[in-house]
């Protein structure tokens, strides 16, 4: 597992988690297990095991595993809310067996449903999650190299969760709460949708200010495909009370449903462009400072490539912040993170910019 700093640098982050072993982690699958914001993973062992482990910050994993098998047939594993309780389930599928476990939100499995597919097969491609029939529970899909070892052929399978909603609901799959989006990226609102007749058209409507609005549309009239790819507006009022409100409308009902918990849209993105004449020098600001939270940084860059690092009073590197090639003006902001994901402690620091034809240093000094 790679943690990116948003500015093409990565960091290995396995941490604790067990080793690979000859085969190494097969058929991961990453998901907000225990409903903190951030994403989960799940694997399948070198035994044939599954396990889920939770990311708890600072390059370390929590095992989230109780009731799991620790041996078994399995290949792949997928994390979704099977049951739409807001807690996720796991699926694992391996050897022509299909295993579903339903999670409590707290590490503990129960074991739901296992059915096989047609032997003999070996599985090449599991996903799970999407809704074919309408009915608001995900389906399964699944790729088997299916035959003989002389006549072997890949064959699609699909497999429905086949129960008939009583009326119409919709339930909102991400963000579901304590997530946290730059302002100008895009993200996918996902959601699903039980509708007993008939089609459904969806609204979705974003609050800043909390679960009771005031509501912007974000889109309006579409499709009932559990999925819209959202580009949060580059000049939104950042806040940590958002909300998106979910509308379904048939020709006879509507359901409405918002998301459990708060997320966040953070107040400035990590590249904010704004157009500059190609006269203007270098230069670099920071504010404020002394800072208890984030440092906020304003920079004018020209030609060649620019970066800008945050290093610690004895010069050690902290964090590789940020990079960008040209003219533009930009800001950004430190969170106060290092490279590997921990909050640096109170104390002086400096925040570097780095260019071919100059270099520009700012003393900041964080408080807690």
């Amino acid at each position: 597992i790679y943690l990116g700093n948003g500015a093409g640098g990565f960091t290995q982050s396995d941490g604790n988690l067990p080793p690979g072993g000859n085969l190494g982690r097969r058929g991961p699958s990453l998901a907000d297990v225990d409903n903190d914001g951030d994403m989960d993973f799940s694997f399948c062992n070198s035994n044939g095991g599954v396990e889920v482990w939770t990311w708890q910050g600072g390059n370390t994993w929590q095992s989230f595993s109780t009731n799991l098998p620790t041996t078994g047939p399995y290949d792949f594993t997928q994390l979704c809310d099977m049951n739409i309780d807001g807690f996720m389930d796991l699926c694992a599928c391996g050897d022509t067996t299909v295993t579903i476990w339903l999670g409590n939100g707290n590490g503990v499995w129960t074991l739901d449903t296992t059915f096989k597919t047609p032997q003999p097969g070996g599985p090449q491609a599991f996903r799970v999650g999407g809704d074919a029939d309408h009915n608001g529970y995900p389906d399964i899909a699944l790729v088997n190299d299916e035959g003989d070892s002389w006549n072997s052929a890949n064959r699609p399978r699909f497999y429905k969760e086949s129960s008939t909603p009583d009326s119409l609901f919709i339930f909102p799959v991400f963000p579901r709460g304590n997530q946290r989006f730059y302002r100008g990226s895009v993200q996918f609102i996902k959601w699903t949708c039980g509708v007993p007749a008939g089609t459904a058209t969806i609204k979705l409507e974003l609050s800043t200010t909390g679960p009771n609005g005031p509501w912007t549309l974000i889109a309006n009239n579409l499709n009932n495909n559990c999925r819209y790819q959202w580009h949060i507006p580059p000049n939104i009022q950042g806040s940590e009370n958002c909300y998106i409100r979910f509308t379904a409308t048939t020709a006879t009902d509507t359901a409405v449903a918002i998301n459990p918990f708060a997320f966040t849209i953070l107040p400035s993105t990590g590249t904010e462009e704004i157009v500059v004449k190609q006269n203007k020098k270098i230069d670099m600001m920071v504010h404020p400072n002394p800072s208890g939270e984030k440092i906020f940084i304003k920079l004018i860059t020209s030609g060649d490539k620019t970066e800008i690092k945050i290093y610690d009073n004895v010069g050690k590197l902290v964090r590789r912040l940020f990079q960008v090639r040209g003219t533009g003006e930009f800001n950004v902001y430190w969170d106060r993170k290092d490279e590997q994901g921990n909050i640096a402690p109170a104390g002086v620091y400096f925040i570097k910019l780095e260019n071919s034809s100059i270099s520009l240093e700012k003393k900041v000094v964080l408080v807690e």
